[in-house]
């Protein structure tokens, strides 16, 4: 079924896809942002990844665009791929389900792709949570605090954008072979924008459009340190795709022993209690066990908290600062 409003609903302009997952009680709030999407042609395919709720029987009350339903979770970007090899439309949308957004949003979005042809994709402002905090585009990608990436593309013009609402032209996303399925949740986004500069391509931030991003709504039943296994897991496989191999395991070498000393001088705060945490247990421990199984998968000694493993943090942190 096409979604769209005004124009022949058999020519969409834009094709939107939709990845959810035990996302009940945000759809209704995103599926009336829909229905107020108007002076534009466009359709929708939903492809729910095996929810345990009700999400995909409101998505079939809803009646609106065809919906696909996993047995199996299978992440945000394979989910993605899937509705985008059955698109119609020269602009593929991709919203996440926990969003709310006004009516002007898709012709927004589509009009300013229009204006800027030297752009693959763009995305609005996004607003974050709650307290409706800004998500401005990122100049820099993951590990660039460490080591920089590309000096030919570092801090010129926008490194990536927020994945919960991005506009790319369809034929762009066929040509870079569309998300990369070795991500499951995190950084899908930060690598599918790298890898269009590296074509070639730009990237825009149509300021005159926004979106409120409700944020995590999938994840709400998971522990701090289950997210935060999720947000590090797709740093580090953005560092194994992007990075070489040496810098990888200098990076690597850093997060573990940091991620140690700061365990223990978290354990301080029991007699010192006026200590500021920097990190919490639970991110730290997340960090730390991601970074031990990269080294133990790939043959590397780990680094102790002794004099011996001080030097060598030293070392590699001399050589991270000259390729900054």
């Amino acid at each position: 079924m096409t979604g769209g409003v005004s124009g022949s609903p058999s020519d969409p302009q834009i094709s939107v896809s939709v990845v959810t997952y035990n996302n009940q009680h945000c759809l209704p709030g995103f599926l009336d942002s829909l229905r107020r999407q108007t002076d534009v042609r466009w359709e929708l395919s939903f492809f729910d990844n095996a929810s345990r709720d009700g999400t995909s029987a409101l998505i079939e009350q809803a009646a609106m665009g065809t919906l696909t339903v996993s047995d199996k979770n299978i992440g945000f970007g394979r989910a993605h791929n899937h509705n985008a090899a059955r698109c119609r439309g020269p602009y593929l949308l991709m919203l996440n389900p926990d969003l709310e957004f006004g009516p002007g949003l898709f012709a927004g979005l589509l009009r300013y792709l229009e204006a800027h042809p030297e752009q693959a994709l763009a995305g609005p402002r996004v607003l974050e949570g709650a307290a409706r905090q800004p998500f401005p585009p990122r100049r820099f990608y993951p590990g660039e605090g460490m080591i920089a990436l590309e000096p030919g593309l570092r801090g010129r013009g926008i490194a990536w954008l927020n994945g919960c609402c991005l506009m790319i032209r369809r034929e762009v996303f066929e040509k870079l072979g569309g998300f990369d399925a070795d991500y499951f949740l995190y950084q899908d986004e930060t690598d599918l924008c790298l890898r269009a500069r590296r074509a070639g391509y730009r990237i825009g931030h149509a300021e005159d459009t926004a979106v409120h991003h409700l944020h995590r709504q999938s994840q709400r039943g998971l522990s701090e340190y289950e997210y935060a296994r999720l947000v590090f897991q797709g740093s580090a496989v953005f560092w194994g795709k992007h990075y070489p191999h040496r810098d990888v395991l200098r990076m690597v070498r850093f997060q573990y022993w940091i991620s140690r000393a700061l365990l223990r001088l978290n354990r301080l705060r029991k007699y010192v209690p006026d200590l500021p945490a920097i990190l919490s247990d639970a991110r730290l421990r997340a960090r730390n066990e991601i970074c031990r199984e990269w080294l133990d998968k790939h043959g590397h000694r780990r680094i102790g908290l002794g004099g011996a493993g001080l030097l060598v943090l030293l070392e590699e942190m001399h050589v991270m600062a000259r390729a900054r």
